[in-house]
């Protein structure tokens, strides 16, 4: 018998509303970044500022990954398909990778153009004008943080998550550069430029390699946090005809998760009984955990008149260790 993946959806394809946000959201991300970036850019010529160079390189690699993030997210939200049965979302930790590599490489050009000015410094002019034109880019920065971090939540997304975290960098590299042209613009030295550049460089470096970290964590199928854990553990031991589980598994792929289960119930039910619990728990999973793809599987035991487990029936070895 041949069966069509797509008749067969995860829940979070049949919640458009979701699919929308996260679009919304990256392409959000991407108009602010160019608009951001034509900011900084042309403040960098006006004035000279290495920090501004800086802020506005990074601005333009905010755009790329922004792209590739938004790529991801579409490629993401495909349903299953006969060749992908467990859906796309993994290419949301992809895009993450790719903003990983774009911002370290960013971080790392700024360090290396910041020791050179310390033995060849660069006048620096009009700082009046680019500390206003700055102090927009840090609002701007600002406003895009809260609104991805928002749609994040909402939507249970890795890759606006990153995208997030990489405009938190970005308002405090705008913010840098904001202080260190005002520092400028007061005492007439360059220092206060060169020394901005270096500190947004590290932080920019720095914040490379936590999306790295969190992508490779994704792709790795990483477990569920201990607080969704608990939340699966609670469900099921919730319902009165449960004894006792095993065998849990959980991970994550993109804005889906994945929940395999063995629940002990009473060996005197009938499989239909036994079945119809199965699918009480798979619906109360998917209710608490959002977005999830839940597989119970029912182990019959026997149990006393006070619901207690008296006899497991031998069962091979399961790959991996027994727990609940």
């Amino acid at each position: 018998m041949t069966i069509d993946p797509q008749l067969h959806p995860a829940p979070s394809y049949r919640e458009a509303g979701l699919v929308a946000a996260r679009s919304k959201g990256a392409r959000v991300s991407v108009a602010v970044a160019a608009s951001l970036t034509l900011l900084k850019a042309s403040v960098a010529v006006l004035t000279g500022s290495l920090a501004l160079v800086a802020s506005a390189l990074d601005s333009l690699l905010d755009l790329f990954a922004s792209s590739v993030n938004w790529f991801a997210i579409r490629t993401a939200e495909a349903p299953p398909d006969k060749e992908h049965p467990f859906g796309h979302g993994k290419a949301e930790y992809l895009g993450g990778l790719v903003q990983a590599l774009v911002i370290s490489a960013s971080g790392l050009y700024v360090f290396v153009e910041a020791a050179a000015r310390i033995n060849a410094p660069h006048p620096i002019e009009n700082t009046g004008a680019g500390v206003v034109m700055m102090a927009v880019g840090v609002a701007s920065s600002a406003w895009l943080v809260r609104f991805l971090r928002k749609v994040a939540r909402a939507t249970d997304s890795p890759a606006l998550r990153a995208d997030s975290v990489n405009y938190l960098t970005d308002v405090y590299t705008n913010a840098g550069a904001l202080a260190a042209l005002a520092m400028v613009n007061l005492s007439g030295s360059t220092l206060p430029d060169t020394l901005a550049a270096f500190l947004i460089s590290a932080l920019v470096i720095y914040s490379g390699f936590d999306v790295l970290r969190e992508s490779i964590r994704g792709l790795m199928d990483t477990q569920l946090p201990d607080s969704e854990i608990e939340v699966v553990a609670a469900t099921l031991l919730a319902h009165g005809k449960v004894v006792g589980f095993h065998d849990l598994r959980a991970r994550r792929s993109g804005a889906d998760k994945f929940v395999q289960v063995h629940v002990e119930m009473d060996g005197s039910m009938s499989f239909d009984s036994a079945h119809a619990v199965a699918e009480e728990l798979t619906a109360s999973l998917e209710q608490a955990l959002g977005k999830a793809f839940v597989t119970v599987h029912a182990d019959p035991v026997a149990v006393d008149e006070r619901g207690h487990v008296v006899d497991r029936p031998e069962l091979e070895p399961p790959l991996i260790g027994s727990g609940g």
